[in-house]
């Protein structure tokens, strides 16, 4: 019995630290793809802002 308890625990014990990998690694990939799509989106926010001042500096002219 003692053994049947011990190797009850012991398989829990693996499965959640397996489901903590898996949920970590999940949530980490979301937080890079976040970040990507931050880094994306101010990267063209940059460009756009960019190609409009060199509009309006040439129109001053």
């Amino acid at each position: 019995m003692f053994t049947l308890l011990t190797a009850f625990i012991a398989t829990f014990v693996a499965l959640c630290k397996g489901l903590m990998l898996l949920i970590g690694a999940l949530l980490g990939g979301a937080a890079f793809l976040f970040l990507l799509g931050a880094l994306l989106v101010a990267g063209v926010n940059a460009l756009i802002q960019a190609w409009y001042a060199r509009d309006t500096v040439g129109a001053r002219a």
